[in-house]
């Protein structure tokens, strides 16, 4: 896959960074960037890969996956993959 321009990188950022900030001040759960991957199915494998995602904070406790793992199990509860 072509790597992304600027245009794409800056559209994220003006989407992501406020999504953020407002997610943590209500402590509503995590946005993950670019890069991030999920496991959202088996068998055959099926993995998506947003360039920025939501995921709830019930949701990361009922799964427990640490931030740090290579690919997070589960589907995010939202996600965005713009085409620019």
């Amino acid at each position: 896959m072509t790597p992304a321009g600027a245009e794409h990188g800056a559209t994220v950022m003006h989407l992501a960074a406020p999504m953020a900030m407002h997610v943590r001040q209500c402590r509503l759960g995590e946005v993950l960037g670019a890069q991030t991957s999920f496991q959202v199915a088996y068998n055959p494998d099926t993995v998506r890969v947003p360039d920025v995602a939501f995921v709830r904070a019930e949701r990361r406790r009922r799964n427990a996956t640490p931030l740090r793992s290579e690919i997070s199990t589960g589907c995010s509860n939202g996600g965005l993959a713009l085409r620019t």
